[in-house]
């Protein structure tokens, strides 16, 4: 026999014994007794049974888990609103806090030009002379002290004399020209 024959013998008697065995397998099968069959018909329902149970805690388990997501989720929006409240609050707080600053450089930039200013006037008070202190010794006015205020010339005076006079500032009366012999120097 030449070779394709000789494959073709030996694929067709393995089809011959997978034939003989399916039909034989399922006599063997039935060669049970009915104890063994009702052993094992338990033996399926109480791995059933179990099988339920872990179904059944399963089910509990993501009904649970259901349960704290949605906790969860409504505590993440409660956490969410709050944020967005506290990110306009900060952003209020953070326009106020930039009108704040340009205010302070204001302010600073005044106070800066206000020391100078303050501080030229200082100046000026320190280098101008104090006027004179004077206090009439004669005359309706004798006893008050005022301040130098100047010459004020010939000027004539109650009784009708001409007198050379100054001026003197006396508080809450003015300026009130004062006969020269009736003044006396005394600051």
């Amino acid at each position: 026999m030449n070779r394709p024959c000789k494959l073709t013998v030996v694929v067709v008697a393995a089809a011959l014994v997978a034939v003989a065995l399916a039909l034989v397998g399922p006599a063997l099968s039935g060669a049970q007794s009915e104890g063994d069959l009702r052993n094992r018909a338990d033996r399926a329902r109480a791995r059933e049974q179990g099988l339920s149970g872990d179904v059944a805690r399963l089910g509990r388990l993501v009904n649970k888990l259901d349960n704290d997501i949605a906790v969860i989720e409504r505590r993440r929006a409660e956490v969410q609103v709050q944020l967005d409240a506290d990110r306009a609050r900060l952003a209020t707080l953070r326009e106020e806090l930039r009108a704040e600053r340009r205010r302070v450089v204001r302010l600073r930039a005044r106070l800066r030009e206000a020391r100078q200013i303050l501080s030229a006037r200082l100046v000026e008070l320190y280098q101008t002379p104090q006027p004179d202190l004077v206090r009439v010794r004669a005359g309706e006015r004798a006893g008050r002290e005022g301040r130098w205020g100047g010459l004020a010339g010939l000027r004539r005076f109650a009784d009708g004399a001409f007198l050379e006079s100054g001026w003197v500032q006396f508080d809450g009366a003015g300026t009130i020209a004062v006969p020269l012999a009736d003044l006396e120097r005394f600051g």
